[in-house]
């Protein structure tokens, strides 16, 4: 499901298994002792940032994760949800992705700052107006109908055509609680590089009450 960290994975020890993933994943041949022991500390809001650094590495990766749980999450509301997270960083930075498993990052280090802005703001005011919900509704449908990937067979065409606008305001409001949400920051960017971006793209987020839900 999109963004959920089990509750097995809630240590740093599993947290930085995840960051160490993220340099593997891409192939990046570096030392393992370049890489030195993941630090985690919290932001004021309580978002949770695990910075593993590897100076070696060629790239900076970073994953975003919340462990909320959601009041109600209706049959599809996540993936149109991803899709309309992708479709907001779409418009700020290439180097930004989501996925069911959260949001991604994959970045050389001088444009690092750039994506973890552009991460934040689509997690934090995503394009959330009917013309971008129908279009990723849309796709989602199309995508289904095709069969072009594997999709649970809960999820059927029915099920997203019944979704509304606000079902997925509802999902995106409980899920985006900073208190709730692991930042990891793996590769080449120092300890304290990483904290100060992750205290300019995050510091000041207070969650998604600002977001208008319809009764």
């Amino acid at each position: 499901m999109l963004f959920y960290i089990k509750k097995s994975m809630r240590t740093i020890k599993n947290l930085f298994i995840i960051a160490t993933a993220l340099l593997t994943s891409q192939s990046i041949q570096a030392q393992s002792s370049a890489m030195k022991d993941p630090v985690s500390f919290k932001l004021k809001n309580g978002l949770t940032v695990i910075v593993a650094e590897n100076q070696s590495a060629s790239k900076v990766f970073s994953s975003f994760n919340s462990e909320a749980q959601p009041s109600v999450s209706k049959t599809g509301a996540q993936e149109v949800l991803t899709a309309i997270l992708n479709t907001t960083a779409g418009q700020l930075a290439q180097q930004v992705s989501f996925s069911e498993k959260g949001g991604n990052i994959n970045a050389v280090s001088s444009d690092f700052d750039m994506a973890l802005q552009a991460l934040s703001t689509s997690v934090q005011q995503p394009t959330m107006d009917q013309e971008v919900f129908d279009t990723c509704k849309a796709e989602l449908i199309k995508s289904i109908e095709a069969r072009d990937r594997y999709y649970a067979p809960e999820l059927t065409v029915a099920a997203v055509e019944a979704l509304t606008l606000n079902d997925i305001r509802s999902l995106h409001h409980d899920l985006m609680v900073p208190s709730s949400i692991y930042l990891t920051i793996a590769g080449n960017i120092s300890l304290t590089d990483a904290k100060l971006l992750a205290k300019k793209s995050f510091g000041n987020w207070k969650g998604t009450d600002a977001i208008e839900i319809s009764k």
